[in-house]
């Protein structure tokens, strides 16, 4: 059996914080006539291969410049779709942002290679995309990430510091700004002396501070917040996968899909994952 690009492993309630962004902040879309990035791209237009009745298996919602998060000359067409068959997709980019090798996958059953006619996995379609999808009427139009100024950082703890806080609720280093935060735990990201994350009691504790903020359906990132206690994350060459950012379809006028992107820049490789309720 051929080998998928990509694996994938459970985490469950485990925070995720391998991610592309900087810091640990809540972002949001805002839909514009001048943001970064673009609404819908039908096939032709984000991969050179020939693949009949593509388009009626997936559509592109959008292109993500990941310029603005510090990946330059990265630019990332985020594909959506709806079939029994995967819960992932996985894909390859060439050097013009181009898909150049695309599969998908379902943990337990494995990759569903991509015929040059798809007619076969149409039957799998929970949505005709060429017959009902509206997302193509967002073509032309683009849309912003921005970070809500308003919602606090989750701040990076050294163990150490954590440990000073729960014994005194004394923290060092310039941290003393979290006095004031009625249970400042829940901002916490800790690290062992290993440098590996210590999940918290609770993971929905931890980002439980967004949501007078925003709603799962208008948060982007920079951690998955999740609309399930079971999470998959991809790695490649072993390796776990940046964090990209999330968002539901509905947003782009399409259905009510969540969906959780990936990217490694040096394999150039997307991996996404899907989240029905």
């Amino acid at each position: 059996m051929k080998n998928p690009i990509c694996t994938v492993e459970d985490i469950y309630n485990t925070p995720y914080w391998n991610t592309i962004h900087q810091e640990n902040c809540l972002l949001q879309y805002q839909f514009d006539n001048a943001g970064e990035h673009s609404i819908y791209h039908p096939w032709n237009e984000i991969s050179n291969l020939i693949i009949k009745k593509i388009d009626s298996l997936f559509e592109c919602v959008f292109k993500l410049d990941l310029a603005p998060f510090g990946i330059e000359n990265h630019v990332i067409p985020v594909i959506n779709f709806n079939n029994d068959k995967f819960n992932w997709i996985f894909y390859q980019l060439d050097y013009e942002n181009k898909i150049s090798h695309i599969e998908g996958y379902l943990d337990g059953k494995g990759i569903t290679i991509i015929p040059d006619d798809v007619e076969e996995l149409l039957h799998f379609n929970h949505i005709d995309y060429h017959e009902e999808s509206y997302t193509k009427d967002r073509k032309g139009k683009t849309f912003k990430i921005i970070k809500n100024e308003e919602a606090p950082i989750l701040k990076q703890f050294t163990q150490q510091e954590a440990d000073e806080f729960a014994a005194n609720h004394d923290l060092k280093n310039g941290l003393e700004d979290l006095e004031d935060i009625e249970d400042p735990m829940k901002y916490f990201i800790t690290f062992n002396e290993e440098d590996k994350v210590i999940p918290q009691d609770d993971v929905y504790d931890l980002l439980e501070i967004y949501d007078d903020f925003a709603g799962l359906k208008d948060y982007f990132g920079a951690v998955p917040k999740r609309n399930q206690n079971g999470f998959q994350v991809p790695l490649v060459n072993g390796r776990q996968m940046p964090f990209v950012g999330q968002y539901n379809d509905s947003i782009f006028t399409g259905y009510d899909i969540y969906c959780y992107i990936f990217y490694d820049k040096e394999t150039r490789t997307v991996a996404i994952f899907q989240q029905m309720t």
